[in-house]
């Protein structure tokens, strides 16, 4: 299946991720701080030409996975985990 970047050789592409994580980095910057300035503000709700915000309170539950694994023994965390093989990338300045 084609993609958009076919055309490109490995060292465009290498430049083209780099390029979109520092653009990807940079608006999430900029998305963090207009949240926290909406949350700063006390609103629960803003409505725009083109969005509409609500805010919603939670509780997160989660567990500590460090506490468990000392808790239990190996054969007991191996035996109630899920693996699954991934490929991450590392991205630097050339």
């Amino acid at each position: 299946m084609p993609t958009q970047y076919d055309n490109h050789t490995n060292t465009m592409l290498a430049d083209e991720i780099g390029r979109l994580d520092r653009e990807a980095k940079d608006l999430g910057k900029l998305l963090d701080a207009a949240k926290s300035e909406f949350k700063a503000r006390g609103l629960s709700e803003a409505t725009g030409e083109k969005y509409a915000i609500t805010a919603t309170a939670s509780t997160r539950w989660s567990l500590d996975a460090k506490k468990i694994k000392a808790a239990m023994d190996e054969a007991w965390v191996s035996a109630h985990s899920r693996f699954s093989n991934v490929t991450s990338l590392r991205i630097a300045a050339a």
